[in-house]
């Protein structure tokens, strides 16, 4: 779908290697108690919070991975409009139950592609200009599913710095 909104093939390649890389690397959630944790096994841990990329990637793979490009960006996010479109159109114009239902998965995934906007807008990694950023992630992505970006920066940002503890407000999602 549209992770990091305007994804390259050789992005793609890039995390592939670190997901397989990060796997071959024992992680865990430690627990409170020390007694448990020697009882489980546990000695050493992964900090996901703080993985070190430069013993994964490159200096130039971590380049090409933090790239910005505003075309790219602009056209993903026009191809998911016009899917909205064209969804919207093909169960007006042709109304009957298999058309509808066509158009009702097309607008689901075309949803969770707006909360993902909202989400890479909050991040402000979508286009180089912040307050680009900012337009976009609200009116595309944000504001269709009945969202704020502003509101949700300030919460997903309260995400990152406790994910997977229990001050994480997705707890329930990162279990």
């Amino acid at each position: 779908m549209m992770v990091c909104i305007h994804i390259g093939m050789k992005h793609a390649v890039f995390l592939i290697v670190l997901f397989i890389k990060l796997t071959q690397t024992p992680f865990c959630y430690k627990t409170e108690n020390a007694y448990l944790d020697v009882r489980l096994g546990i000695t050493q841990c992964l900090d996901m919070n703080n993985v070190p990329a430069h013993k994964y990637l490159t200096s130039a793979e971590r380049k090409l991975l933090l790239e910005r490009n505003d075309y790219k960006a602009a056209a993903e996010i026009a191809a998911h409009w016009l899917w909205i479109i064209g969804a919207i159109a093909l169960a007006y114009y042709f109304p009957n139950p298999a058309t509808i239902i066509v158009a009702l998965f097309i607008l689901g995934g075309k949803q969770l592609a707006c909360a993902i906007l909202m989400h890479d807008a909050s991040h402000k990694s979508v286009f180089a200009n912040s307050k680009l950023n900012d337009l976009v992630g609200q009116y595309l992505g944000a504001y269709p599913i009945f969202q704020d970006v502003f509101k949700y920066r300030g919460y997903h940002l309260i995400h990152h710095l406790n994910t997977g503890l229990e001050e994480d407000p997705d707890l329930l999602l990162t279990r």
